[in-house]
């Protein structure tokens, strides 16, 4: 009987250190996200399924950080709203920090949660370019701003 009890109690504890272990669509979502801000390409495809991110994926922005919301789970699949910060690196304009949001879309393969890391760069590079056009026109638009003042102000000395 104490064999059967000590048997049990093992494997309770087998289980529930294997949850335990089991990441969720988030901390999987946080992970490849920190990992493509980083620039550790290599890393963020350990939590994809196929593997097929590449540097160049990374458009020419510069990632600042990842904000997320709970994921939503439906049939084994996970989708993360998240939020992408980034800047556009250009040298004659202080770099302005904007966003995007879009779902990171991730599936349970074999019991752990991974990207999909094409369906979700697909969504990355389509909706980073309407928020590159967007951060673009408020960057135009607050250097025409700062033109129109020292305008006024030369101007004014005249």
């Amino acid at each position: 009987m104490k064999k059967l009890i000590y048997s049990i109690v093992v494997v309770s504890i087998f289980i529930n250190m294997a949850n335990a272990n089991e990441q969720i669509p988030n901390e999987v979502t946080q992970k490849f996200w920190n990992a493509m801000v980083d620039r550790d390409i290599r890393t963020a495809k350990s939590f994809t399924i196929r593997s097929k991110i590449k540097r160049s994926s990374l458009l020419k922005v510069k990632l600042k950080g990842v904000e997320l919301k709970e994921a939503k789970v439906i049939n084994g699949h996970a989708f993360v709203p998240t939020t992408i910060f980034f800047t556009i690196p250009i040298e004659a304009v202080e770099d302005k920090e904007c966003n995007i949001t879009m779902d990171t879309e991730l599936l349970k393969v074999e019991g752990r949660w991974l990207v999909d890391d094409i369906v979700t760069m697909e969504s990355y590079n389509s909706t980073l370019k309407k928020g590159l056009a967007t951060c673009t026109a408020k960057m135009l638009e607050g250097a025409v701003d700062l033109g129109k003042e020292q305008y006024e102000e030369l101007q004014k000395k005249l």
